[in-house]
């Protein structure tokens, strides 16, 4: 059939539609069409358009040819026996040679879908497809479920040292706010009756979870998640003025100005004043003046009291009767952390004892222990293992 001889652009009358070639495919397909009036003022327009599944997202992509406006173009998807209408408009504007329009999610997944490309006003056919998209793989989630426990009837507990206290019964807490942190993103949940708390859809990583509740101490501890797998733990929240382990007297007088929880000092960073530890614990901490009192562990993988350890002390450490280990013990191989003590005063380290062996059946390597001090060193009756470097 010869084509109209007229010039182009002098009628935007769009007449009869012949399509000349549609190849269809089970990924994508090439439809090319010729729109023609049939009358010598009519224009001829040629197009050439591809569609194609990116998971279940449609994608239309303009080839070659002429442009077409967006409100005259749609497509029609056909699968499960329903036919959804997908308009290009809006936006206003054209579709040119090199544009490409997306249409999310509307293939269905593991679905013959027939896809057209129609030309509305004349109601003609531009391209067909048949796409069996295959969903995009979905990552397998765990969750994690506990209680939440605090301070409820009190008891009797033994402290540090020959010191009696008492310590309050852990009882569920309604309304406590947890909290997940791991893998990128942070969830929480609110706790229901009889303390329960429950969050789905976590990918698999290590995640801490941290439980907080009015009047009371931050707690926190960390759980792996797997695949499929519900993990199940239980936060305790703690009463700072009865479970504090260490405490900082900022004015000089010897008296507490703000207690802290085992958690509360694993996370406190800088503080001013003097930082006395009563109880074993972990520390990461910073002040101007550190105790460790008689007869308290200081337990870690590595112990570096300097800047940007563990603990950093501006001024005197006395570490008097305190044991700072970083011992290692494992059936095959054991490696040992280090321990490093550098104090801008005097360091007090007499009767204490510094443990950084290493040992397994195969053997172990154990660590160095180097003290630095701006006011001088004590050791008297002081134990170090290995000696001091």
């Amino acid at each position: 059939m010869p084509r109209p001889a007229t010039a182009r652009a002098q009628s935007e009358t769009v007449g009869v539609i012949l399509l000349l070639a549609v190849f269809v495919v089970s990924a994508s397909a090439i439809g090319i069409a010729y729109v023609g009036g049939v009358d010598s003022d009519a224009d001829e327009v040629v197009i050439s358009a591809d569609l194609s599944a990116n998971g279940t997202d449609l994608r239309v992509d303009h080839l070659r040819g002429d442009a077409l406006p967006n409100e005259a173009l749609a497509v029609v998807v056909r699968a499960n026996g329903n036919a959804t209408r997908y308009p290009f408009a809006p936006p206003l504007g054209e579709f040119a040679p090199g544009d490409s329009r997306a249409f999310p999610d509307a293939l269905a997944a593991n679905e013959s879908n027939e896809v057209a490309l129609y030309h509305e006003p004349s109601g003609e056919q531009i391209a067909l497809a048949t796409l069996t998209p295959e969903p995009e793989p979905v990552t397998e989630t765990g969750s994690i479920e506990g209680t939440v426990v605090g301070p409820g009837a009190a008891s009797m507990r033994v402290a540090s040292g020959a010191s009696f206290g008492v310590r309050q019964v852990a009882t569920p807490l309604v309304g406590a706010t947890v909290a997940v942190d791991g893998a990128g993103r942070v969830a929480e949940a609110t706790t229901g009756s009889r303390g329960a708390y429950r969050i789905d859809g976590l990918e698999p990583a290590e995640y801490e979870v941290s439980a907080a509740a009015s009047g009371l101490a931050l707690s926190a501890t960390t759980v792996d998640v797997d695949p499929d797998e519900t993990a199940t733990t239980t936060v305790e929240v703690l009463d700072a003025a009865i479970d504090a382990v260490a405490y900082v007297d900022r004015d000089g007088d010897g008296d507490p100005d703000e207690q802290y929880t085992p958690v509360e000092l694993a996370f406190l960073g800088s503080v001013d004043g003097h930082l006395v530890v009563y109880d074993d614990v972990e520390v990461t901490a910073a002040a101007d003046r550190v105790t460790i009192r008689d007869g308290v562990t200081i337990r870690a993988d590595g112990v570096s009291l300097e800047s940007g350890g563990n603990l950093r002390v501006g001024g005197d450490l006395n570490a008097r009767g305190a044991t700072v280990t970083t011992a290692a013990r494992d059936w095959i191989f054991a490696s040992a952390g280090d321990i490093g003590l550098t104090v801008g005063g005097t360091a007090d380290l007499r009767e204490g004892r510094f443990d950084a062996t290493g040992v397994g059946l195969s053997g172990g390597r154990d660590g160095r222990i180097t003290v630095t001090a701006g006011s001088g060193v004590l050791t008297d009756g002081a134990s170090f293992d290995p000696d001091l470097a």
